[in-house]
């Protein structure tokens, strides 16, 4: 049975919010189980490996998003023999692709001991390395057969394929952790076994959705690789620009505290990993407006295209505020009752100040985001990508003097993420979408981000009253108190950013949910 766009929202909605909660509480569990088992210098050493390998798809041209733009513009014309075309051809750079990071990957490993002083952590580092560079390449893999998933709109299957992984990732963690023991190599198994697991269900989905697809590495054809790898290209320095906002600074770390800096990773690991994490579960509903935004642009459907990127901007700061807020006041009791049984105090309140430094921006980064649908869609890839990676050399330079020089410690690292982050959020985004579509900056802070912005002000502000009032500490007390402010919060927004028809329609929708369970 078709589904009506609506309702093929609904579901992606549904299916996203259920799959990015079961993983995020998979891994919020997951960090005090491995730092317990591991020990804080082990933890960092496996933080510090990550983020190591972390620049190897710059090394690449990442060509999964290539191939779920030029499949889902086919889809738009109906146009079959040019979905087995890119998707052969995106197969035969997959193949390449895999082999030149399990390439640099072995070089790496084997310089890792002199770049940094693992002592005997260097040979289980090393294995690390190894396998996480084959999810690395099993994940192009996944990249590229969802890539029908995404043209016919099914982000929900694409998430359960991603989010089973994830599972099999964590419960291979822990039954070998506790079986066996806790070591960097047992981390290394259990991701491979969970990226291969998602790659194989990617494969299957691929022809379950389009039947009569053809891949063939005879298929491949020189204009449609030269497509690809052009709108690669930029994939490629995005990888690169990820990797320097979220990777470096742990390198960073262990340069200038050398052999402290282990276990101060692990302290920056629990403030900067919120940021990935609320990306990870929002990101995904952001990316629902993308095929849509694609198949406009097909259509040349601009007004629509305009009409979308506004409400997806509005709404995407809408959802994402309330987490970041929430999460940025209440930062001590929430680290004490994560992981203060295995945190020093001071480490703690380290922690702590460095949330928020990273939390704020990322409302803004995460609500402007939709504008990146009317990017790919119009394929104007350029500029945005070169402004990127203008802010993360920039990041780095910053949280490198203020950290080193200026003696702001690890805040002074998320000063340098957070205030790159703002800045192109609010100031290169509205830019370039004028510039593109002709969208009005009073319609884009007037509309889109303005009101959303102001509701997260006055929810923060509130919580700010209540924590030093109530001083909530223990589980009840804060579950209580962010339940309230998330059901005020709530009922504002459906009443003051909510677009009328969109009401409506959520009304209509819980009013026929209602009438279903009492039949």
């Amino acid at each position: 049975m078709s589904l009506t766009t609506r309702q093929r929202a609904a579901v992606n909605v549904a299916g996203i919010i259920a799959c990015q909660a079961v993983t995020m509480v998979l891994s919020v569990a997951l960090v005090p189980f491995m730092i317990g088992r591991l020990g804080k210098e082990d933890y960092g050493i496996f933080q510090l490996v990550r983020s190591f390998i972390g620049y190897l798809p710059m090394l690449t041209l990442s060509v999964g998003p290539a191939v779920s733009r030029y499949v889902t513009h086919a889809v738009g014309r109906d146009d079959r023999d040019a979905v087995s075309r890119y998707m052969s051809n995106g197969l035969a750079a997959m193949l390449a692709m895999s082999a030149i990071v399990m390439i640099a990957a072995g070089v790496l490993a084997f310089f890792l001991p002199s770049l940094f002083d693992l002592g005997r952590d260097a040979r289980p580092a090393q294995s690390l390395l190894v396998m996480l560079a084959g999810t690395i390449a099993l994940g192009f893999v996944s990249a590229m057969f969802t890539a029908p998933l995404y043209a016919r709109e099914r982000l929900a299957e694409t998430n359960v394929i991603q989010a089973l992984g994830d599972i099999l990732r964590s419960l291979g963690i822990v039954a070998l952790f506790m079986l066996m023991g806790g070591t960097l190599e047992r981390i290394g198994v259990a991701t491979l076994a969970g990226a291969m697991f998602a790659a194989v269900l990617s494969v299957v989905s691929a022809w379950w959705v389009f039947p009569w697809l053809r891949i063939s590495l005879r298929g491949i054809n020189r204009q449609a690789m030269r497509d690809l790898l052009s709108f690669s290209a930029f994939s490629s320095i995005a990888a690169l620009v990820w990797a320097l906002y979220y990777n470096t600074h742990n390198l960073l770390i262990k340069w200038i505290y050398g052999p402290a800096g282990a276990a101060l990773i692990t302290v920056y690991s629990v403030a900067s990993c919120w940021d990935p994490w609320i990306r990870s579960a929002v990101a995904p509903l952001v990316r629902i407006i993308m095929p849509r935004m694609t198949l406009l642009s097909a259509q040349q459907r601009a007004e629509d295209m305009r009409r979308l990127t506004l409400t997806g901007i509005r709404y995407a700061t809408t959802l994402v505020a309330p987490v970041c807020v929430l999460v940025s006041v209440f930062a001590r009791p929430v680290l004490q009752l994560w992981v203060g049984r295995q945190l020093d105090p001071e480490d703690v309140e380290t922690a702590a100040r460095v949330i928020p430094i990273f939390l704020v921006p990322l409302i803004f980064a995460i609500g402007t985001s939709p504008s990146q649908a009317v990017f790919v869609a119009e394929a104007k890839l350029a500029v945005p990508t070169l402004a990127a990676l203008v802010g993360a050399i920039a990041n780095v330079a910053i949280s490198v003097l203020l950290c080193k020089y200026a003696g702001w410690g690890l805040a002074g690292l998320a000063f340098g993420t957070g205030g790159t982050l703002m800045v192109l959020a609010i100031v290169f985004v509205p830019w370039y979408l004028r510039r593109l579509s002709g969208l009005p900056y009073g319609e884009f802070f007037g509309h889109a981000v303005g009101p959303p912005a102001l509701l997260a002000a006055a929810l923060a502000g509130a919580c700010a009253a209540a924590n030093h009032v109530l001083s909530p500490r223990g589980v009840l007390q804060l579950g209580v108190t962010c339940a309230a402010a998330a059901l005020a919060y709530g009922v504002a927004a459906f009443a003051l950013i909510l677009r009328p028809h969109d009401r409506a329609s959520l009304v209509n929708a819980a009013r026929r949910l209602l009438i279903l369970r009492s039949a």
